[in-house]
């Protein structure tokens, strides 16, 4: 992550983490991310906010009210409901 490309993708990649425990799906491992062309860090980026947009359209108010736990590379365990994630 020396590079801009590199922020960059990490932002998108934390993005698409985030939405996937908001949608209950299985989270991409950080080794499964690949930095490979510039096309393909902003498609990440693109998917992840569809996916985010999806969700915020189609979530129920009772599934927003689900709490979540799960660590995080910097802020250790994270504990907070969909509506503050």
């Amino acid at each position: 992550m020396a590079t801009i490309g590199g922020v960059v993708h990490h932002i998108f990649a934390v993005e698409l983490r985030y939405v996937q425990r908001l949608r209950d799906e299985r989270v991409t491992e950080w080794d499964e991310f690949r930095e490979t062309s510039i096309e393909d860090v902003f498609e990440l980026g693109d998917f992840a906010r569809a996916q985010f947009v999806d969700f915020l359209t189609t979530a129920k108010e009772s599934e927003l009210d689900k709490v979540l736990t799960f660590k995080t590379l910097t802020a250790g365990t994270v504990t907070a409901n969909k509506y503050k994630i």
